[in-house]
């Protein structure tokens, strides 16, 4: 964390995350919190081993994929195309919303993955 060419990646991924609303506070408890910077992918990575979640950022891409490993379900949002899909993985589902239409994940994601339908895309394509 000391080395200063981590804090820009590291600052614009806490922005990023700021949106998350179950997220947003992972870098204020005492989890454990490991922060990787490829050379190569331009990713980062948070992972939270007390609640079993992990999210990756990908600078290079414009993605962002939260999984959650209790309910073996994952989102991803693709900042590029302003859409987020949500897989389920035990009913072997997928849903698409469209940020134009200021909604993400609902219903019975909402519950389980940190998508909320509070994203607009002011909020995200500003950082990019």
């Amino acid at each position: 964390m000391s080395n200063f060419k981590f804090k820009p990646a590291i600052g614009l991924f806490e922005n990023i995350l700021s949106g998350f609303p179950r997220l947003q506070f992972f870098m204020h408890i005492n989890a454990i919190i490991t922060i990787f910077k490829k050379k190569i992918y331009s990713t980062c990575n948070v992972i939270d081993f007390i609640h079993n979640t992990c999210a990756v950022m990908d600078f290079i891409h414009n993605t962002c994929a939260v999984m959650d490993f209790i309910h073996n379900t994952c989102a991803v949002m693709d900042f590029i195309h302003n859409t987020c899909a949500v897989m389920d993985f035990i009913h072997n589902t997928c849903a698409v919303r469209f940020y134009s239409q200021h909604l993400c994940c609902h219903g019975l994601y909402s519950q389980h993955l940190y998508c909320h339908g509070l994203y607009s895309q002011h909020q995200y394509f500003r950082l990019i």
